[in-house]
């Protein structure tokens, strides 16, 4: 195939994403029981996009229905059953969530997946700033945490290898912060240096004082001071404390390090 034909699959791609292609939740508003509640004159209906957001609104609004829209556009009605919501076609909305969750996850793989295919024919930067929004919505319809990390890694995987994703990542978070990357950098995990206590991961970020490690637990900080071996932003490495309390990197076998070029981007 064409490289050209790949970055016209791609953009397509992603486009349909954009167009509609994702879970949703919905409460109407437009009878006056609701729009009564609601500080404002506009009866569209109110939007979410996790099972806890919407949950919580109609508890607020005192509500016992809401819509959930699947990515084909079918809508379900969700009632509450005691402390149960239940669809019309009889799952549980912690079952739904739950396969939004990892829907959710998989769309982003499968963008990196072609992102990676399509490589340098790539020369439009609009594509990766399409792709960039594609994956922030998908990762904020994510309500598990370990499945957000995971949806995280992707991104930030994808960031490290291709320069222009990563200038778009730099400029959301700059100019309309991504509150769920921020959430998570936040929530960083300070690395426990007890013997025999192991971090495998991406190194995402370096100072002169801690590194940053994407791993399945979280984001790890590690003291600079505390760890012994060289590292690279983008690094596939295993960080293992010993006796001393000291961590050893070792890279990890058989992966693939990210963008080794790669800037801070944190």
């Amino acid at each position: 195939m064409e490289p050209n034909l790949h970055s016209r699959e791609l953009a397509e791609y992603i486009q349909l994403d954009l167009a509609g292609r994702h879970h949703r939740f919905e409460i109407p508003v437009a009878d006056d029981f609701i729009v009564n509640r609601v500080d404002s004159d506009d009866i569209s209906p109110l939007r979410f996009m996790t099972a806890n957001e919407v949950t919580a609104k109609a508890e607020e609004l005192g509500v016992k229905e809401f819509i959930y829209i699947e990515p084909d556009g079918t809508r379900r009605t969700f009632s509450q059953n005691r402390e149960d919501w239940i669809s019309s076609n009889k799952k549980t909305l912690e079952n739904v969530q739950q396969n939004i969750d990892y829907d959710s996850l998989y769309s982003i793989q499968a963008r990196g997946l072609k992102r990676n295919t399509a490589r340098q024919s790539v020369v439009d930067p609009e594509i990766d700033r399409l792709m960039l929004q594609a994956d922030t919505l998908a990762l904020r319809c994510i309500q598990d945490e370990s499945v957000r990390q995971k949806a995280f890694t992707q991104i930030m995987k994808t960031a490290c290898l291709f320069p222009t994703y990563k200038q778009a990542l730099e400029t959301e978070m700059s100019e309309r912060p991504v509150a769920t990357i921020r959430d998570m950098i936040a929530n960083e995990i300070t690395a426990n240096n007890t013997k025999g206590n192991e971090y495998c991961g991406v190194i995402i970020h370096m100072d002169a004082k801690k590194f940053l490690q994407q791993t399945d637990k979280g984001i790890v900080c590690h003291n600079a001071s505390d760890v012994s071996g060289r590292l690279k932003i983008g690094q596939n490495v295993t960080v293992n404390y010993n006796y001393d309390s000291v961590g050893i990197v070792k890279t990890e076998p058989g992966k693939r390090d990210f963008g080794l070029r790669a800037r801070e981007i944190l």
